[in-house]
């Protein structure tokens, strides 16, 4: 029909594909073995963190460790409770 307006609607369930996407940051931010967040993801908490102590200029600290020679005590509490040991 000349002349006729038409709306064509396409709609996709993207539940799986926004799962996936969900995993692989989740993976890309974390260490496998510990779920520890990993320098990437450090890094973005430490700017976000930063920024809210730039503008609203609250207290701000930071403590790190540094494990040195921790293989010998992974080895004592055995691969299954290395991520209770972290």
């Amino acid at each position: 029909m000349a002349g006729e307006r038409a709306v064509i609607w396409v709609a996709r369930n993207v539940t799986e594909r926004k799962h996936l996407e969900n995993e692989l940051l989740e993976a890309s931010q974390t260490d496998p073995l510990t779920h520890a967040a990993n320098w990437r993801r450090l890094i973005e908490v430490l700017q976000s963190h930063f920024a809210a102590f730039r503008r609203y200029h609250h207290p701000m600290a930071l403590i790190m460790f540094d494990l040195d020679h921790f293989k010998p005590l992974s080895d004592h509490w055995s691969l299954r409770n290395q991520s209770s040991l972290m």
